[in-house]
This record gives structure tokens, sequence and C-alpha cells, in this order.
């Protein structure tokens, strides 16, 4: 069977046999296994307007604005996680980091259904993004890419659109 521990929890089993003659084996003095939870599981998703963008809409934007960046970061249970280890990086195609925020960087706000994200705005033009090439938004915990990337492309007349 599958067993789910919490995070930092250290857990001991032991199996106990029985033949088909009905012997059963004495509990041993020590566990067979012992294992400890260290990784949690973390669940990203996008909020709008990048969710947006993610499934291929279009979000316009004006020169010298800015495209806010909201991330829904949750753990298995569902519940919105605080990760200092949080990363957002922008990079281009090749894999040349754009600009990063760190956890400093992101605010944690409430939108008006009560769920709680992370939040950044990315200012295309000072990030050195161009009209084009494709850039890609990507979640990071511990240098781990958390969830899907976004692809964006900025187009000429300020729009952004997603593949």
């Amino acid at each position: 069977g599958n067993f789910t521990g919490a995070v930092g929890h250290t857990y001991a089993f032991y199996s106990i046999a029985r033949d088909n003659v009905g012997n059963v084996e004495e509990p041993p003095a020590a566990p067979d296994a012992v294992t400890t939870v260290t990784v949690r599981q973390y669940f990203a998703e996008w909020l709008p307007p990048v969710k947006a963008v993610e499934q291929g809409y279009s979000y316009v934007m004006q020169d010298g604005s800015t495209l806010p960046i909201k991330l829904h970061l949750t753990d298995s249970t569902g519940a919105f996680v605080e990760e200092p280890a949080l990363t957002i990086v922008v990079s281009d195609a090749a894999g040349n980091e754009l600009v990063s925020f760190d956890r400093s960087q992101l605010r944690i706000e409430t939108g008006e259904d009560g769920c709680q994200y992370y939040m950044v705005n990315l200012k295309t033009k000072e990030s050195g993004m161009s009209v084009g090439p494709t850039y890609y938004i990507k979640a990071l915990v511990d240098g781990t890419q958390v969830g899907s990337a976004v692809d964006l492309t900025l187009a000429s007349g300020g729009v952004a659109k997603g593949k």
C-alpha cells in the first residue's frame, strides 16, 4: 500500500509474516525500514493575466507598462505555501536568465475570493525583452521548476501572446 507522511517527520515500518498453516512471526525488535519525509510537493497555478497568456489568450500592454505576474503556490493539502526559497525567473529561448525575482521581491496578496498568491510586476522594457522572441516565465523552489512554464512573446502594438 501507499503511505503519505508529513514533511519533517520520521516513520518506522516493519512487517510480520504469516504462513499458510497460521504460523505468525513475532514483531521484530527493530523496524525493517525507517524513512524521513524531507521533500515537500508543490503545485503552482498562474493567475490572470498570466493564466490567460498560458492558455493562449492575449494580454494587451501599453508601452512602458508592466505584466503583473501572480502565482498561487500550494502543497499537497491545497494550503497556500509561504516558501522562502521561491524564485520566479524570466528567461529567453536559449535559457539565458533575463530577470529573476526572489522571495524578498515577491509580495503576498489576497484576492477577492480569499485566495493568497505571490505577486510581482514584470517590466518588459527594463528586463531586456523585445518584440518577436519567445520568453519563459518559470517558478522555482530551491532551483527546481514547479509547475509548467508560461511561454510569452511580445508582439508589436504592445500585445503579449502565449503559445
